[in-house]
C-alpha cells in the first residue's frame, strides 16, 4: 500500500527521481526500520531459507539410487512414518506453543529439520530413514506454529503484510530451489548428494535467523505504538493483546485471522495502550489454559468459521497427499534418464498461484463472495 512503482521511464532516461517516488522510497525504508517491518523481514527470510531445498524433488530417486532402498521400502515403509508421526504431533504443537513459547517451538522444529538433513546425508539403513521421517514430521508441525507466530509478532495493522511476506517467501523459495536443483544435477552435472548439502546449509542458516532475529514471547506482548484502529478494522480483525497470565489467542490453524480470532475477544474489552484491545481476564492468577480453552470453544461453536476450517482441512489433506506422492510418481514415470522434477514442481506451484490470483479479479471475487461453497466444490471437482 505504501510503496508504488516509481516512474521507471524517468529513471531509465537518466533524469532525477520524482519527488513522489523519493517519498515512497523513503516510506519503504522507514517501514523496514520500524519494529514490525524488521520482524516481517526476519520471518520472510526464515521462511525462504527453510523452504530452500533443491534436494526435495529428487528425494525418492536419492533414497533408491544413493541409499539402495527398493521402491516398496521407500513408499510403504519409510514415507508412511511421516504421516503417522505428523498426526499426534499436530495436537501437541498448539498447547506446547501456548505454554512453552512460540519462538522455542519454532527453533525446536528447525532443529528437527536439521536432524532430518543430517540423517539424510549420513544415515544408513531403514530405521535411520524412518527416524528421519519422524523428525521431519516434527519440523512440519512447527511450520503451523510459525503461521500463528506471524499474528503474534506484528501489530494488527500489519497482519496482511506479514502473511503476504511469509507466503511469498515460501512460494519463491520452493520454485527457485526446484529450478536450482535441476540446474545443479542436470545442467552442471553435480551429484544428487550436493543438493542435500545445499539444503542442510540453508536450514542451518534459517535456524540462525530464528535464534538471533525472532523476538521472544515476552517481547511480543509489548505492542508497538500505532494509531488507534478504525471501527471497521476492529470488526474484521481480532485485535487482541494477551493479558498477563494468558497465552496468545492467535494460535489457530486454518484460515488466518478468521472469525475465531474475532470470537477470542471477551465481553469486557478494556482500552489498552495505543488503542489496542486487552483481554479483561479478571484476576491475574487465572490459569493460563483458560484463555486457550475459551478460544477453542468459541471456534467450535462459530457457524461461519468452522465450515471454512473444515473445508481448509480437507483441501490441505488432498494437497499433502498429492505433494507427498509426486516424487514417487515422477520416479515411476521416469525411472531413468534426466530428472527435471524440480522444474515440474515449480511449474505446478506457479500454476497454483495463478489460479489463486484469479480470486482478485472483480467478477470472480463477486462470485466467490456470493457462493463460496459452490465455487470451492466446483474447483475440487475439477481437481
Amino acid at each position: 500500500r505504501e510503496c508504488h512503482r516509481p516512474r521507471w521511464d524517468a529513471l531509465r532516461g537518466g533524469g532525477p527521481m520524482p519527488a513522489d517516488a523519493r517519498a515512497r522510497l523513503g516510506s519503504c525504508v522507514a517501514c523496514l526500520r520500524s519494529r514490525d517491518g524488521r520482524r516481517i523481514a526476519a520471518i520472510a527470510l526464515f521462511v525462504f531459507l527453510l523452504a530452500f531445498k533443491p534436494s526435495e524433488p529428487h528425494l525418492t530417486r536419492y533414497l533408491q539410487d544413493e541409499k539402495g532402498f527398493s521402491s516398496h521400502v521407500v513408499n510403504d515403509e519409510i514415507y508412511p512414518v511421516w504421516t503417522y508421526a505428523y498426526l499426534p504431533l499436530l495436537f501437541v504443537s498448539a498447547p506446547l506453543a501456548e505454554f512453552w513459547g512460540y519462538k522455542r517451538v519454532i527453533i525446536l522444529g528447525t532443529g528437527l529439520r536439521l536432524g532430518t538433513r543430517i540423517l539424510l546425508l549420513v544415515g544408513t539403513g531403514k530405521v535411520a530413514m524412518q527416524v528421519m521421517e519422524a523428525l521431519y514430521a516434527g519440523g512440519s508441525v512447527a511450520e503451523i506454529v510459525l503461521s500463528a507466530y506471524v499474528f503474534r509478532v506484528v501489530s494488527s495493522q500489519r497482519y496482511e503484510e506479514g502473511v503476504a511476506a511469509s507466503q511469498s517467501a515460501y512460494f519463491i523459495s520452493h520454485v527457485l530451489s526446484g529450478v536450482v536443483g535441476d540446474v545443479m544435477t542436470e545442467a552442471i552435472g553435480w551429484s544428487l548428494v550436493s543438493t542435500f548439502w545445499v539444503a542442510l546449509a540453508s536450514v542451518a542458516a534459517a535456524a540462525l535467523v530464528a535464534i538471533v532475529c525472532f523476538p521472544s514471547d515476552e517481547a511480543c506482548d509489548q505492542a508497538e505504538p500505532s494509531p488507534a484502529p478504525a471501527a471497521a478494522d476492529l470488526e474484521m480483525k481480532a485485535s487482541v493483546k494477551p493479558a498477563a497470565g494468558e497465552g496468545s489467542e492467535r494460535a489457530l490453524g486454518g484460515p488466518a485471522d478468521g472469525p475465531a480470532h474475532q470470537a477470542a475477544r471477551v465481553a469486557r474489552p478494556a482500552a489498552g495502550p495505543a488503542g489496542v484491545l486487552s483481554v479483561d481476564s479478571g484476576p491475574a492468577v487465572a490459569p493460563q489454559w483458560r484463555g486457550s480453552l475459551r478460544v477453542v470453544a468459541s471456534s467450535l461453536t462459530d457457524g461461519r468459521y468452522m465450515p471454512l476450517a473444515l473445508l481448509w482441512a480437507v483441501g490441505n489433506c488432498a494437497w499433502l497427499f498429492i505433494y507427498g506422492w509426486e516424487t514417487s510418481l515422477y520416479t515411476i514415470w521416469q525411472p531413468n534418464g534426466s530428472d527435471w522434477n524440480g522444474s515440474v514442481l515449480g511449474l505446478g506451484l506457479v500454476l497454483a498461484a495463478a489460479a489463486s490470483a484469479l480470486v482478485t479479479l472483480a467478477p470472480v471475487k463477486r462470485l466467490v463472495v456470493a457462493r463460496p461453497f459452490a465455487v470451492a466444490f466446483a474447483a475440487a471437482s475439477i481437481a
